[in-house]
């Protein structure tokens, strides 16, 4: 349903359509390449009807600020080799075919080419930089159409110069996200659940947006 609202919006203009926010890191990484293989499968329609891929990307403490930060040895991508090639792995991203590890070239790196290619010899997939944005400096300049992240981020960043963009701060009316995804609901109770509160008013105020929010869950008892 969000992609379906997303793709009539989708044009040559970038701007985040879509926070998803959750509260564990793992549940990010793992819901991060869903919505890559689901993007994935919805390409060619886009593509009939003259749009661009819909691009995705997580913005947490594993994701590198450039390129050569991964290099430079920017915790936790390790060191691999790919086929006999130089190559780093991804720590927040499996492939969406075949789930094995995937990894970024040092080739690629060096060209500054945001690819990460499987490491499965007998899948071979390859997401592109039209699909994913793999560096904060990259989405900064071309932000995704949803972007995944968890409340420590928005809380740190929202009132960040270089980041409060991305989450819909300072921008026009229609720059800003019209949908919220809000995962797990069912551990926003207490005084957790509170905070989160306070947080989503503290950004609503910020933004002055006017999402839509959706709560999801497997497990809640009353969900009315």
């Amino acid at each position: 349903p969000a992609f379906v609202a997303i793709a009539p919006t989708i044009s040559n203009q970038f701007w985040v359509k879509c926070l998803a926010l959750y509260p564990r890191n793992e549940l990010l990484k793992d819901q991060l390449k869903e919505a890559i293989s689901a993007a994935r499968r919805i390409r060619p329609a886009l593509q009939a009807a003259g749009r661009r891929a819909l691009a995705v990307a997580a913005l947490y403490g594993d994701v590198p600020n450039k390129p050569r930060d991964v290099i430079a040895g920017h915790r936790p991508w390790k060191q691999v080799n790919l086929r006999g090639q130089r190559a780093y792995e991804c720590p927040f991203l499996r492939c969406p075919v075949c789930d094995a590890h995937m990894c970024w070239t040092e080739a690629d790196l060096n060209a500054s080419r945001e690819t990460l290619h499987c490491m499965a010899t007998s899948c071979g997939a390859v997401l592109d930089s039209h699909e994913i944005r793999l560096t904060r400096t990259r989405m900064r300049k071309e932000p995704p159409d949803i972007l995944f992240t968890s409340t420590e981020m928005l809380n740190k960043r929202m009132g960040d110069s270089l980041f409060r963009g991305l989450f819909g701060v300072g921008l026009a009316p229609e720059r800003r996200p019209f949908l919220f995804l809000l995962d797990e609901v069912h551990t926003y109770d207490s005084v957790h659940g509170a905070h989160v509160a306070l947080l989503l008013r503290r950004w609503k105020r910020a933004s002055e947006a006017r999402p839509h929010f959706v709560g999801l869950s497997a497990t809640l008892a009353d969900a009315p």
